[in-house]
């Protein structure tokens, strides 16, 4: 499983990422309806 940084591109990131700060996952599309 491949992880995608928050510095990399999450729209070509189908793949959680992991939040230094909190340490927890989030699913790449709710980032992107962030957005």
């Amino acid at each position: 499983m491949k992880v995608c940084s928050l510095m990399g591109d999450l729209c070509q990131c189908n793949y959680r990422i992991r939040l230094g700060e909190n340490g927890e996952w989030y699913p790449i599309s709710r980032l992107s309806r962030n957005r």
